[in-house]
């Protein structure tokens, strides 16, 4: 399911969504808390949320919701590691980056990852054991994981349930 959520485009997905829109707090002043401006996107099928609260703009904020969304579906949500999975994983490390239009170039990257993650998954969060499953070094495995922040913290969290030393970034 989660490569059919990447696909959808933002109406697909904010039709499975229920959105809540709020005064967002911090700074900003006057309009910022007279505004309904921040969002909160709650994605029913699977259970994922995301907000967004810098713009004085509701779109604005919407948009930055629904990236937030697609990262998660592509960092949060595993699926089963095929031979395919496998072959997705080597291209996307070894891929260089492509310069296409910005939209096609974060699907493929929320593709790529997330077909990484559930190979590193599948190993038990263990990047070593990942890596060798894949044939390349877990340099590199390991590069593209801390690369991303967000994909550091979620790898780390799980590597922390597991009782295994955080990756450094």
């Amino acid at each position: 399911m989660r490569r059919i959520w990447l696909e959808q485009t933002d109406e697909q997905i904010l039709a499975d969504c229920e959105t809540d829109c709020y005064r967002a707090s911090g700074p900003g002043g006057q309009k910022r808390n007279k505004t309904e401006s921040a969002i909160r996107l709650r994605h029913g099928p699977s259970e994922l949320a995301a907000h967004a609260t810098e713009s004085r703009s509701q779109l604005d904020n919407r948009r930055s919701a629904l990236r937030r969304l697609r990262a998660k579906f592509a960092i949060e949500l595993r699926e089963q590691v095929t031979a395919d999975t496998r072959e997705v994983a080597l291209a996307f490390l070894s891929a260089p980056a492509r310069r296409s239009d910005k939209a096609r170039r974060a699907l493929e990257y929320l593709s790529g990852i997330a077909t990484l993650l559930d190979v590193v998954a599948a190993a038990d969060y263990a990047v070593g054991d990942a890596a060798r499953g894949l044939g390349v070094s877990t340099s590199a495995v390991s590069g593209a994981i801390t690369a991303d922040p967000r994909v550091h913290r979620w790898v780390n969290h799980q590597r922390a349930k597991r009782e295994l030393k955080p990756l450094r970034g």
